[in-house]
């Protein structure tokens, strides 16, 4: 997953913002109307009928408004690939690399990387990643960049996480769980304005109320989705599925994001119709994870938790934040190397933010307080 496809994500998702907003989530989706997206995504919180507005406009067309704003992107690549290769093959003393080959390094190769770019200010090492990172890139995917749709349906979390706004003991959130007919009208939104996936995000709440209600949230989305894939095709949603369609994926493909559960309970959505799910890290250094976390959240049982789910038959996702407090740059290439070997199918890493009342934010200003994170 590229850094364009983290941003485009985001945190929280449609259904924290319309679940904070008035009215109804289908008042506002029909104030939204028919979008003319090819493709489109969700991110961030709606604060305001202002922000859901704006987001009528085509992402591509506002990202490309805003990047007049830039004479050069700090990512523009302009080394040829060809150089690129050169340059990682001598630093790495890997004679003839190929541009685009897939480079399988260990951590220490990975911290020497970044050790050089970040800390001695290698710019030619630096524009030889970039460049070869795309090349890598567009072997693989092309030019596309694929969105997908996000709905935040609940933040009743039973975690205490000590960088998050939903943790248990958070004060002052209100805390909701959007009704399951209206996350099936945002499904039919999306599907509508060309989205491939969506992603049904909640805080953890392992509990069998929640696991029914997630059953039937996935089983209803895709029984809206495929009628709608079907009627586009001129076909009658009633009737049984032509056999040449029965190896097609119909209707949205639905990603889950709701925490640490049973195998039991990872195959039964599996069994319901979810494909995808993302569980992030955090973090691969586990006494990191232990600052982070309390102590009856564990690192080994998250890792446990991924490979159930790649057992089960998902494509599984994770990730981790960048500048944590005590986080160093051997923990980001050890984050590196997990992804590898884990095999992940969608990757996340995006910057620490800070959540004010937060015992990691306190941990952040105590040490970098003095940081203009602007700059």
């Amino acid at each position: 997953m590229s850094l364009l496809h983290t941003a485009l994500m985001g945190h929280a998702g449609l259904g924290s913002a319309l679940a904070a907003a008035a009215p109804s989530l289908a008042h506002v989706l029909k104030s939204l109307g028919p979008s003319k997206l090819v493709r489109g995504t969700w991110s961030g919180q709606t604060r305001s009928h202002t922000a859901v507005a704006a987001a009528r406009e085509d992402p591509a067309t506002k990202v490309t408004k805003h990047l007049k704003d830039f004479a050069k992107l700090p990512w523009e690549i302009d080394m040829p690939a060809e150089k690129a290769a050169a340059v990682l093959g001598s630093y790495l003393g890997v004679s003839n690399l190929e541009p685009a080959a897939v480079l399988d390094l260990g951590v220490d190769q990975i911290t020497g990387i970044l050790e050089e770019t970040t800390n001695k200010g290698n710019t030619t090492l630096e524009k030889a990643l970039f460049s070869h990172a795309d090349a890598v890139t567009n072997r693989f995917f092309g030019p596309s960049v694929y969105y997908r749709g996000i709905v935040e349906f609940s933040n009743v979390c039973q975690n205490d996480c000590g960088y998050c706004g939903i943790r248990k003991h958070m004060h002052g959130v209100k805390r909701y769980t959007i009704p399951i007919p209206e996350v099936v009208e945002v499904a039919k939104w999306a599907f509508e304005n060309k989205m491939g996936t969506l992603m049904l995000q909640s805080g953890e709440l392992p509990t069998p109320q929640r696991l029914e209600y997630l059953k039937q949230l996935v089983q209803q989305v895709l029984e809206a989705t495929v009628a709608m894939d079907l009627e586009n095709r001129g076909l009658d949603p009633q009737a049984p599925i032509p056999d040449y369609l029965k190896d097609q994926e119909l209707g949205l493909r639905v990603a889950l994001s709701v925490g640490e559960l049973s195998e039991s309970d990872y195959q039964q959505l599996y069994d319901a119709g979810a494909r995808r799910y993302l569980l992030r890290l955090e973090t691969s250094n586990p006494e990191l994870y232990a600052a982070l976390h309390p102590d009856a959240m564990s690192w080994q049982r998250r890792v446990d938790c991924l490979n159930s789910l790649k057992k089960a038959g998902y494509m599984v996702g994770t990730g981790v934040m960048v500048g944590l407090p005590g986080q160093t740059l051997r923990d980001l290439a050890g984050d590196i190397r997990f992804f590898k070997d884990l095999n992940a199918n969608m990757i996340g890493m995006g910057p620490y933010i800070t959540e004010a009342g937060t015992p990691v934010a306190d941990m952040w200003d105590a040490m970098f307080g003095h940081v203009d994170k602007k700059v």
